[in-house]
């Protein structure tokens, strides 16, 4: 279980977040929609410790996500929404899979390549797929990298921070297919990002709305 609670970040005099509460079950996928700057990606942000709020905490199980314990942080990944500018374009797909397990400390050279195969398996693409670039991929198949980067650490939560609204409408359903496959395969729970109203609704189990930085109610 995923709880944030009465979170608030400002920036300046600025307000981005305002007392935001929420909780996350094992296996659900629950939908926060807003307009452009109402706060959701700042929210993103803080459950995934890339920003500290300056009031209120996120936990898991119980267990206080804090920057420092490392180990329960990799439980909760993030999927960021551009995957041209999230991937290096010098690398290999190979090599971009590999880099968190790497980080992490996680198997050998040859177990982290066979989990490279595997995390190609589980977003559809061919395991030959990790000697390609970024370049070499549609956008689709770039979102799909950065789906399989995530699930690099076996995380139990995945922020989804508007994951297809920078691909072709034909592409995103396939995508948004993915995640929904990979919620019922490894019970993920995914916390999904978006405008895109109806997109939310069709994917989620519940919605919630923000504005202005706070929860709308009901």
């Amino acid at each position: 279980m995923l709880v944030v609670d009465d979170v608030r970040v400002r920036f300046g005099a600025v307000t981005a977040v305002d007392g935001v509460s929420l909780t996350l079950a094992p296996g659900e996928i629950l939908g926060l929609v807003g307009d452009s700057g109402c706060g959701k990606t700042t929210l993103a942000r803080v459950i995934v410790g890339l920003e500290r709020p300056q009031s209120g905490r996120v936990f898991l199980d119980g267990e206080e996500l804090l920057p420092r314990r490392r180990a329960l942080r990799r439980r909760v990944q993030l999927v960021f929404q551009d995957p041209e500018s999230s991937l290096s374009p010098r690398w290999t797909i190979g090599r971009t899979l590999e880099e968190p397990l790497q980080l992490a400390g996680l198997g050998n050279r040859a177990e982290r390549v066979a989990r490279v195969g595997e995390l190609l398996e589980l977003v559809g693409l061919p395991q030959a797929f990790a000697a390609r670039h970024p370049r070499a991929l549609s956008g689709g198949q770039r979102q799909r990298i950065g789906i399989a980067r995530a699930l690099a650490s076996a995380p139990d939560v995945l922020v989804c921070d508007e994951p297809v609204s920078s691909l072709d409408v034909s592409v995103r359903a396939q995508v948004m297919n993915v995640l929904l496959e990979l919620r019922d395969e490894l019970g993920l729970s995914v916390l999904l990002i978006a405008h895109d109203a109806v997109l939310v609704h069709q994917a989620s189990d519940r919605v919630l709305a923000m504005r202005a930085g706070a929860l709308l109610p009901g």
